[in-house]
């Protein structure tokens, strides 16, 4: 899983190691789980781009004639946001919704304010200011061309390339995911992202953060 880019489906682990799909289902999950609890939250006197996006999770509870409507608030779509440090770590997080109160709230959970904070031209961001925030725009809609997706210091290019590559993955080896399950593939990712430039991609961080087998029964034992 984590040594290819794209991961890993539980059908290739079924056909590989004779498991049952269920089994292989549920183990990748648990991995995934365990990513999620690896990560590092924190980010401290660094330059971040924080973005949003959205990710086709399907028509489940609907039939399938149903008018979904496009774009932003489309029950089709789950939403997405990425905190992205410049050639460093990385988080994404489903959030319910694009919403000052969400977005900089989350933001004020996991960025201190010795950070540096480029986003776009979102309203809901204008607030950072003023929470003591170092924070500066870019503006996609920009008319002069040369600034649209770079603007001095300002760019977003960097969390635009972390999606691109999430939602790149989850259509070519997953085909599709629900929305129960997203926050799973997104810990997977990010946790990639995050040790990318390591030199067993993060396999010894997982490994050592692993209860040993003898907490995991005296657990159980105790339920």
């Amino acid at each position: 899983m984590l040594s290819t880019p794209s991961g890993v489906s539980a059908h290739w682990i079924k056909k590989k190691y004779g498991l049952a799909y269920t089994t292989a289902h549920l183990l990748l999950h648990r991995i995934r789980e365990h990513m999620g609890r690896c990560l590092s939250t924190a980010f401290v006197n660094t330059v971040v781009e924080v973005d949003e996006s959205y990710i086709s999770t399907g028509n489940k509870g609907f039939h399938r004639h149903y008018p979904f409507k496009r774009g932003r608030g489309s029950e089709k779509n789950s939403t997405i946001m990425s905190i992205v440090e410049r050639d460093g770590k990385c988080l994404f997080i489903k959030i319910p919704d694009v919403q000052a109160t969400t977005l900089l709230g989350i933001i004020e959970k996991h960025v201190d304010r010795s950070c540096k904070i480029f986003t776009d031209n979102l309203p809901a961001y204008r607030g950072l200011g003023k929470r003591g925030y170092f924070h500066q725009v870019v503006n996609h809609k920009s008319p002069d061309g040369t600034k649209r997706w770079v603007d001095g210091m300002a760019s977003t290019n960097s969390a635009e390339n972390a999606f691109s590559n999430i939602k790149r993955s989850l259509k070519g080896i997953y085909r599709s995911v629900s929305d129960e399950h997203l926050q799973n593939y997104l810990n997977e990712f990010s946790f990639k992202h995050s040790y990318r430039n390591t030199f067993d991609c993060g396999f010894e961080t997982c490994l050592n953060a692993m209860p040993p087998l003898s907490e995991t029964y005296r657990y159980k034992k105790t339920a």
